[in-house]
């Protein structure tokens, strides 16, 4: 039995981040100079840099340790010297936060949650799919949950 923490923790962690994130972007940046270099930077980072990111969580396969650090950077976005560090620190938390609680809630649904990654491969066998039957011979006929 792994120890996962449990939903109602990854609620609170996510207001908390999504929280930070917007005090520190409208509050705290936004009366410099520099706001809006910090705001393209920040949305950049947390959420461009999503897609990346899902590929080195998906090998590390350490999603509790993923949202982990992405609320401790966003914690230490607040101590940063520079509003344009502080905008990347915090768009990188954000990112790794979202990622790792989203695969760790994902990941861990049991019978009665959402299906396991296996499921997520091949998303055209899913009924009501605008692809449906354009799956290439070698796709198994049915998700396998694991």
């Amino acid at each position: 039995m792994s120890l996962r923490p449990p939903l109602a923790l990854y609620s609170l962690a996510h207001l908390w981040v999504d929280l930070s994130c917007a005090l520190l972007v409208l509050r705290t940046l936004s009366g410099g100079p520099y706001f809006g270099l910090c705001l393209l930077l920040y949305n950049f980072c947390a959420f461009a840099l999503q897609m990346p990111l899902g590929l080195l969580a998906d090998r590390l396969d350490r999603n509790g340790l993923l949202s982990a650090a992405g609320c401790a950077l966003t914690a230490l976005a607040y101590l940063a010297p520079m509003p344009v560090l502080a905008a990347v620190t915090a768009g990188v938390g954000n990112a790794l936060f979202h990622l790792g609680g989203g695969l760790d809630v994902l990941n861990g649904g049991g019978p009665m949650g959402p299906p396991r990654r296996d499921c997520w491969r091949w998303p055209w066998r899913s009924s009501g799919s605008a692809a449906a039957g354009t799956a290439p011979a070698s796709a198994p006929a049915t998700p396998r949950r694991t």
